[in-house]
């Protein structure tokens, strides 16, 4: 009956709610999708020309517009035009870390972004101390629209269900807030389950959830079910939970994805 539920839900959702609960939050992500979908259906190589002239956009506006980066650019004299002649001239910029991150602060932001809606995001710790992220709307929309396109990517639908792992916050939201989350996971068809502990009375209560759900997907840190994995392996040996893992906010490495697809 819950797979029916399930199903039936996400027939609601995909239609109408989702872009309904769009318009209410002013976002603007299903455009992206589909300008996501039109660019993949272009011969790769093709796309390939068309995004080394995206690059070059980005790293002009970045010149323009970010202090670091125009600080930057100016100290190793880089010329984001170069990169038409070799690609191999983009890797003269050096990676963008989480130290830097932390380092350069607002100055990694474009300049009038105080003037922009903000959506603060921080990273994990599993490499290190946490940096926040900034996005603005058009980021966050993007973002979630390539979200959406890798889980179509895999075979994930918006009739198929999927569930969400967090630690449980310790204060209280306003109803708002919680009415507004409510929403949201709905129109996503999601279930959201917060955990206090990762001890075996909370990985067993996580494990219950599963498997009263039957999700397709998974939405969790890696550090949580790979907790999970082993506590699962040991007690009741190699299972199915669900079909995809997506891993968020912390490295995924080869040990844990191991363990996670034999055990869940």
């Amino acid at each position: 009956m819950i797979k029916v539920y399930q199903w039936l839900k996400g027939l609601l959702v995909s239609p109408w709610l989702y872009p309904l609960t769009q318009k209410i939050e002013k976002r603007n992500i299903t455009s992206r999708l589909n300008a996501l979908a039109k660019e993949y259906s272009i011969p790769f190589g093709e796309r390939k020309m068309s995004n080394i002239d995206s690059l070059i956009e980005v790293l002009e506006y970045a010149e323009k517009n970010v202090p670091y980066y125009r600080d930057l650019f100016k100290e190793i004299e880089f010329n984001p035009k170069e990169i038409k002649k070799d690609f191999k001239y983009f890797y003269n910029l050096p990676y963008l870390t989480k130290d830097i991150v932390r380092e350069q602060g607002d100055r990694l932001l474009a300049d009038g972004w105080r003037e922009c809606k903000q959506y603060h995001m921080k990273t994990g710790g599993s490499t290190g101390k946490s940096a926040v992220i900034y996005y603005g709307q058009d980021d966050a929309d993007w973002s979630s629209a390539v979200t959406l396109y890798s889980r179509n990517s895999i075979g994930k639908k918006q009739t198929m269900f999927e569930m969400h792992f967090a630690s449980r916050f310790p204060e209280k939201f306003p109803l708002k807030a919680r009415l507004k989350e409510f929403a949201k996971t709905f129109a996503m068809n999601r279930y959201n389950v917060f955990f206090d502990a990762l001890d075996d009375a909370g990985l067993e209560e996580i494990w219950r959830h599963i498997m009263r759900k039957k999700p397709f997907l998974v939405h969790a840190h890696p550090s949580t079910i790979y907790a999970l994995a082993l506590y699962v392996g040991k007690k009741y040996g190699p299972s199915k939970g669900f079909e995809v893992f997506e891993s968020s906010g912390e490295l995924l490495d080869d040990n844990k994805r191991k363990t996670i697809a034999e055990n869940l």
